[in-house]
């Protein structure tokens, strides 16, 4: 095979290589090789395990209900042990 065929032919490879790629993990993705896709609904309508809390109009914490009694926390007043366990 002479240089030109070759250059031509490493350059289709090249070129060619990504999009098989994405091909190959866009059907393992749609054959749930992955994991399960949420449905649209579940997308549209996600379920939420944070406390609902009533307030007064000065903004005092009448009661909570829930399920699960989960809280939104911010990153700085989390301890760094748990960011290094």
């Amino acid at each position: 095979m002479n240089k030109k065929k070759r250059n031509i032919l490493i350059f289709w490879i090249i070129f060619a290589t990504p999009f098989v790629g994405f091909a190959i993990i866009f059907t393992l993705i749609s054959f749930g090789f992955f994991g399960t896709m949420p449905t649209f609904e579940e997308l549209e309508n996600p379920q939420n395990n944070i406390a609902t809390e009533i307030l007064s109009e000065d903004g005092a914490i009448l009661g909570t209900y829930y399920y699960q009694n989960r809280s939104f926390e911010k990153r700085e007043n989390i301890s760094p042990a748990v960011f290094n366990a």
